[in-house]
């Protein structure tokens, strides 16, 4: 193991031989988790969840050889109801020679061209420092004057990435150009002697698609990555993820000549995600570098999913309530009706058996059919919603949990020909009714004449 460390260190340094020379490597950081968090390598994602969302990356890289650290802490958001996300992006890696720390804000203009299409173009704009840790450094020549250079601290610089996403339904396509400015570290000594240490641009795009397997509830989404740098070879990474929404997620995923990646998570209600991944390396030295472990971490900061669990609990039990207040009434009136009927019979002449309760309930209705039974009118006048609204029996329509939904269904009722009204309960269920009445008989009536609209009638006794 130490032949190996000693040969990857000598590599880096080879790169920096002659003083004056230039450093090229693949700088951004590598991450196993961009599923939900795409944002980490394109600044045109900000917003793009439709929620302002914080997320923790901690990837410690090949535990086969110490030193290569990865941690991250994003968060992106729409600012209230615009077409502008807005994000932060703090970053600090190191390897066994290397340490960098940057930071970015980031600022996306979201382009609507349907309803289910947007173009989004991001910009972010921030100051990258890296410091070079001489102690994992074994010195064979104490004279080489590039050991004092790199001692130097070459001072902060500003750095860009530019970006672009278009989504159109469960489709995205992601471009970005991170260090897009090319910036130089010059470390510099007394003798004017310099070694820089330069931002090289690289290029990622990202294509992924949704392929729902349950509507609304499980998906499957395929997701490739390309990532280009100047002097070294183009990686792609192809990774499938199945997703159980609200609940979780599995998925695997090949690194070219890199790694095999696994990882899972879980969702905690609607506001908290925890991920994890084992990337096991199938590089030529992999005996000597080791597995990858990456631990995830996302908050969302919206107070909508913050409070969702308990507006959803809130409602399911008014929608509870509603039901049961809706089955007892139906079951009063059914047994008001049924008691009526053997009222009527035992009027009729008594109830002799079955067939002669069946025969009697015939001829009542055939009667009432041929003569119908003038009853008196009670009805009120109509109000300005063209129903009766004061009586203590009422014929409902229907009941609804929420206020919009009631009116929604009165506007439909009165599309059809059939005036109605919104009753609210003291229990906060909204009943839509088609008439009050003080007379049961007449509710009755109104029913009957309404048995032909193919509306599920029932009354209500209030209180």
């Amino acid at each position: 193991m130490k032949h190996f460390k000693m040969r990857y260190i000598l590599t880096l340094l080879l790169t920096v031989s002659t003083v004056g020379s230039e450093l090229f490597a693949q700088q951004i950081p590598l991450y196993s988790q961009y599923y939900f968090n795409k944002f980490i390598y394109n600044p045109a994602f900000a917003g793009d969840q439709e929620k302002t969302e914080a997320y923790l990356v901690g990837r410690r890289q090949w535990d086969g050889v110490s030193g290569y650290e990865t941690n991250v802490l994003t968060v992106n958001g729409i600012p209230g109801n615009t077409n502008v996300g807005l994000g932060l992006h703090v970053i600090n890696d190191k390897n066994a020679i290397v340490n960098s720390n940057s930071v970015y804000g980031s600022y996306a203009y979201r382009l609507k061209m349907g309803d289910n299409s947007m173009l989004a173009m991001g910009m972010a704009l921030g100051m990258w420092d890296t410091r070079f840790n001489m102690d994992n450094v074994v010195v064979t020549d104490p004279n080489d004057p590039l050991l004092p250079l790199l001692n130097q601290k070459g001072g902060p610089v500003i750095d860009a990435n530019f970006g672009i996403n278009l989504k159109a339904g469960g489709f995205q396509l992601g471009l970005s150009l991170p260090q897009a400015f090319a910036g130089k570290q010059a470390y510099k000594d007394n003798y004017n002697r310099v070694v820089n240490y330069d931002l090289v641009p690289h290029f990622t795009g990202t294509v992924s698609f949704d392929i729902w397997l349950s509507p609304e509830k499980v998906k499957l989404q395929p997701l490739v990555m390309y990532k280009s740098v100047k002097n070294a070879p183009a990686q792609f990474d192809g990774n499938l993820m199945l997703d159980w929404i609200g609940k979780g997620w599995l998925s695997a995923g090949y690194r070219d000549e890199y790694a095999v990646t696994f990882s899972g998570g879980l969702k905690v209600a609607s506001i908290l995600r925890i991920g994890y991944s084992y990337d096991y390396s199938i590089h030529e030295q992999s005996a000597a570098l080791g597995a990858t472990h990456e631990l995830l971490i996302g908050v969302s900061l919206d107070k909508s999913d913050r409070y969702k669990k308990d507006e959803n609990a809130e409602k399911a039990e008014r929608a509870r309530k509603a039901r049961e207040a809706a089955l007892d009434s139906m079951r009063d009136e059914r047994m008001n009706s049924i008691q009526d009927e053997i009222e009527t019979m035992k009027k009729e002449g008594g109830i002799k058996d079955t067939v002669v309760i069946v025969k009697k309930v015939e001829t009542i209705v055939k009667q009432a059919e041929e003569k119908p039974t003038e009853v008196k009118d009670t009805k009120p006048a109509q109000s300005a919603s063209g129903v009766s609204e004061s009586g203590k029996f009422m014929v409902v329509a229907g009941s609804f949990t929420e206020q919009k939904y009631a009116k929604g269904y009165v506007a439909r009722l009165k599309n059809l020909g059939q005036p109605a009204a919104i009753h609210q309960a003291s229990n906060g269920t909204y009943y839509v009714h088609i008439g009050r009445f003080d007379d049961k008989a007449e509710a009755r009536k109104l029913i009957k004449n309404n048995k032909n609209a193919q509306l599920t009638l029932w009354i209500k006794t209030l209180e």
